[in-house]
């Protein structure tokens, strides 16, 4: 805050000025100011951790600073420490109180005289030793699988270590690693790597190194998510989630396996990912695997249990051309558009509900004029989600057809 004296002062200080002289009031301004504080005797005299180490101490007492350099990786979080201090000095913190030494921490001497200092304690752990002894288990792995690699001094603390992948052009890629122990590591390469040679390079800290070995990664194979179909007819599109993963060639094909024989059916990829291909047209009725295949790198995805069936062409099916889902609901009537429903001597027919906790069957009635075959829902039908199933039975003693829908009737009261 600025002070600004009265006009009445001021004629005063200059009075003063003119019969006095400069010097005695100079004299006088001197006597008034505040003189800086001593400072305390008392000093730190020696400094140590309880249980640890010290590589090396430094303690200076015109600067009031004291610098430890304890082992890598000491953990300085709960550290008792053991201090002595001059004669008649005392401390706070007192000594053996724990502190977290692993930011500076601040001690106040106060000496015999009752002035005190501050000192600033600084414990640095020294670098780890660089990683060394590096190895690859493999020196070929493909894009979106992990690698172990093997050496010494990678440490105790994985959050410390780093993994990156650098290509001829000195381009680097880091890829998420697992430490497993001192001495192995395991690298996930990411799918979206590209294919080509790569050095290896592990960062523990802030040491590093490059492992000796190349590590060629190579193309991915694509990975099957879902089929959009699982119940088709010969000539029928079929569509398919998929993680392609090499898209600088793509050229994939659908496979499907089944009745002894195997078909490469040509895809093209969807904008929303995945694949879509024309099943062939001599495709025989029965149940087929499917997998998609990279044609480019000869690679064949890996996952099973996808299953394709395909019906006879002659036989009845769901009229998709009306409803996509193969069914609607009229009030607590389920519909069912047909095609070449009498090609099969149906007497009998039932609407099979599925679902988690418990199913159903219901009667159908055939409409010929609208071609159409409807069931009346049950009142005591669980509100759920059930798939749904359509069978024709010529009588009880004769084997039935059925129908499996791809879409699932969502039911709530």
């Amino acid at each position: 805050m600025l002070f600004f004296p009265r006009r009445s002062s001021f004629r005063l200080y200059h009075t003063l000025f003119r019969s006095l002289g400069p010097a005695v009031l100079l004299a006088g301004w001197s006597a008034c100011r505040e003189e800086p504080p001593a400072l305390g005797t008392g000093r730190i005299l020696e400094f140590r951790l309880d249980s640890i180490p010290a590589l090396n101490t430094t303690l200076d007492s015109a600067r009031f600073e004291i610098r430890l350099t304890v082992p890598a990786r000491t953990v300085l979080k709960e550290v008792r420490p053991l201090i002595r201090v001059s004669e008649g000095a005392g401390i706070v913190p007192a000594s053996r109180a724990v502190r977290n030494f692993s930011r500076p921490v601040l001690y106040t001497v106060t000496g015999p005289d009752g002035n005190r200092v501050i000192y600033r304690v600084i414990v640095i752990p020294e670098d780890p030793p660089e990683p060394e002894n590096l190895t690859i288990e493999q020196d070929t792995v493909e894009a979106g699988f992990p690698v172990r690699m093997r050496g010494r001094h990678f440490g105790d603390f994985p959050l410390n270590i780093r993994a990156d992948l650098n290509n001829p052009a000195d381009e680097s890629t880091p890829v998420p690693v697992q430490w497993v122990d001192s001495t192995r590591l395991d690298l996930k390469i990411p799918v979206s790597v590209p294919p080509g040679r790569y050095r290896v390079r592990i960062s523990v800290g802030r040491q590093s190194a490059f492992c000796p070995d190349y590590l060629q990664v190579t193309v991915p194979a694509p990975r099957l998510v879902r089929l959009f179909h699982q119940n088709l007819l010969p000539g029928d599109s079929l569509s398919v989630e998929a993680v392609l993963g090499d898209r600088t060639n793509p050229r994939f094909s659908l496979v499907l396996e089944g009745n002894g024989k195997k078909w490469n059916v040509t895809a093209a990829s969807l904008r929303a990912g995945g694949l879509v291909g024309k099943l062939p047209d001599a495709l025989l009725p029965g149940v087929y695997s499917v997998a998609v295949r990279n044609e480019s790198g000869r690679k064949e995805s890996r996952e099973t249990g996808f299953r394709l069936r395909i019906y006879d062409r002659a036989l009845p099916f769901i009229d998709r051309s009306i409803r996509a889902e193969g069914f609607f609901r009229e009030g607590r009537r389920l519909i069912f558009p047909m095609v070449r429903f009498k090609s099969f001597p149906a007497r009998f027919f039932q609407v099979h509900l599925i679902g988690a906790k418990r199913s159903y069957v219901l009667n159908g009635i055939y409409l010929a004029d609208r071609n159409e075959l409807t069931a009346q829902l049950p009142a005591e039908l669980a509100t759920g989600l059930y798939e749904v199933a359509l069978v024709l039975a010529p009588d009880q003693n004769q084997p039935a057809y059925r129908i499996d829908l791809d879409a699932q009737f969502d039911y709530h009261r």
